[in-house]
């Protein structure tokens, strides 16, 4: 129902990537500056890169990441001039910084600019709080806003994640990625951690906790989706983790949802229950394994 998010993996755009790293690594809805976006068209096909440049580093307290790429003319789409230009002032373990995102099409046929800011306070070694806001204007005189704050708490026996993101209809970033626009996401992760202080326990750490989003409109006047966990995770001593969760979920769908060929979901709104529990050896082996099992309800039928 989404776009869906993958890595980036040409080795250009990956060196020094974290010198255009902006916000925090947990929040995956919107990335104000995601690579991948460059040498793609909208369908997916590879656009061929005439040349580019970057220049990172570090001078005294300052972190400074610029860069450009030229694309060609591709199936009937003019060529295009990418810029991404970020600034940090760094003090202690903290910044705060500002950038600029655009895309400029040759022949002045278009453009989409986006201009922010962003936060970073490190109140003490397990507790920090992140945050940007930016504006975008594209051809036409469209414009928008988008932004996100998070807090992140993480101790030996406890942990906590609360975030809100807030994407207005008209807000578009052609450098950046966004799973989902006209949103106002509330999403919270908080557990408890018991930890085995038997030195040959086989249990090496138990976690209880619950995790949520609330997805609404931006302007908050509609629920758009809700999905709310209470689970379990236990840790072996040879690496391996079991996981059992149950969740609670609430969808409005706004037009037909096609979960199999041919087969749709009409619109309307939905609450089902799930269940879903899964194992994984150790990752770091020669020989790994994982299996995950899903029990329950899905929209107006059921999953298994």
């Amino acid at each position: 129902r989404f776009w869906l998010l993958f890595p980036e993996k040409r080795e250009f755009f990956l060196e020094n990537q974290g010198a255009f790293r902006i916000g925090d690594l947990s929040g995956r809805t919107v990335i104000p500056f995601f690579s991948r976006r460059i040498g793609l068209s909208a369908s997916g096909q590879p656009i061929p890169l005439l040349g580019g440049a970057r220049l990172t580093g570090r001078q005294g307290d300052y972190t400074v990441g610029l860069l450009n790429i030229q694309t060609e003319r591709f199936d009937g789409r003019p060529a295009d001039n990418f810029t991404t230009l970020r600034t940090a002032r760094n003090f202690g373990g903290s910044s705060i910084g500002g950038f600029y995102l655009g895309r400029e099409a040759s022949g002045s046929t278009g453009h989409n600019r986006v201009a922010g800011g962003d936060i970073h306070l490190n109140l003490r070694r397990t507790m920090d709080i992140f945050g940007f806001l930016m504006g975008s204007d594209t051809t036409g005189g469209q414009t928008g806003r988008a932004g996100r704050a998070a807090f992140i708490f993480s101790e030996r026996n406890y942990s906590a994640d609360f975030s809100y993101t807030n994407i207005t209809p008209t807000f578009r970033n052609d450098l950046g990625f966004i799973s989902r626009g006209d949103i106002g996401l509330f999403a919270w992760d908080t557990a408890r951690h018991f930890r085995s202080t038997r030195p040959n326990s086989l249990l090496r750490v138990v976690s209880v906790g619950t995790l949520g989003e609330l997805y609404e409109n931006s302007a908050h006047t509609a629920l758009n989706s809700r999905r709310v966990r209470a689970y379990a995770r236990e840790s072996f001593a040879d690496g391996g983790s079991l996981n059992t969760n149950l969740d609670f979920n609430y969808e409005r769908l706004t037009q037909p949802f096609e979960v199999s060929r041919g087969v749709f979901i009409p619109p309307g709104e939905y609450r089902f229950a799930q269940v879903l529990a899964g194992y994984g050896s150790n990752a770091s082996q020669p020989v790994s394994f994982s299996a995950d099992t899903t029990l329950g309800d899905f929209y107006s039928g059921t999953i298994r």
